[in-house]
């Protein structure tokens, strides 16, 4: 048998849960995958879990808040952040009808990326960046 889930697991698992798949008799679709594809982007765009450990709040469990990327101006910034914080909208509609497809996402993130630079290059470079500065203090 199953160990439960934790509290923290539970919120988790609400948060990329779509909200058409509340309902346990509900097909995954995949409308639904990229409902929970909205959070990794959610994930990669604040570099932090969508659900802090220490939030006990279920209001809008399966609807974190989006980030406020607009008026950030670091290096390490996406190149559109409000096109970025945008797709995050869309993907993550309450109706999945209005959910874009995978292709329309790629097509969506060519043209917001214009220097090709890849997500996850990106973020290799932010971890590299991070240790060495946690190296050097």
């Amino acid at each position: 048998m199953a160990e439960p889930l934790s509290f923290y697991q539970q919120r988790l698992l609400e948060v990329y849960t779509p909200p058409e798949c509340q309902d346990p008799d509900t097909e995954p679709s995949l409308a639904g995958d990229v409902f929970s594809f909205s959070v990794i982007l959610l994930e990669i765009a604040t570099r932090s879990d969508p659900v802090p450990v220490e939030d006990s709040s279920l209001e809008c469990a399966w609807c974190p808040p989006l980030p406020e990327l607009i008026s950030s101006k670091t290096d390490s910034c996406c190149p559109c952040p409000a096109d970025y914080v945008e797709l995050i909208r869309r993907c993550r509609t309450a109706n999945p009808a209005h959910r874009p497809t995978f292709e329309q996402i790629r097509k969506f993130v060519n043209r917001i990326n214009p220097d090709k630079v890849i997500p996850v290059d990106m973020m290799m470079k932010l971890v590299l960046a991070t240790s060495l500065l946690t190296i050097n203090h």
